[in-house]
């Protein structure tokens, strides 16, 4: 089934169009080196949203290494 889809796909005028070719290429996966004290580190990601209440994206910070006691 997994081929079947994959081949109308590629067949597809339209998936083709909405879909380009730079959108379908992955970047290849890097590893992260693991941070070796708390807070030495924090992954930030930036994404987009429908408009609400006057604004259009959110930042989301992330501790890489936290410690509990």
């Amino acid at each position: 089934m997994d081929a079947d889809i994959k081949e109308y796909y590629k067949q597809c005028e339209m998936c083709q169009k909405v879909n380009p070719k730079w959108r379908q290429e992955k970047p290849p996966l890097q590893s992260v080196p693991v941070p070796k004290a708390v807070m030495q580190q924090i992954g930030v990601d930036i994404a987009s949203l429908p408009e609400c209440d006057g604004y259009h994206y959110f930042i989301l910070a992330i501790r890489l290494l936290f410690q509990m006691d």
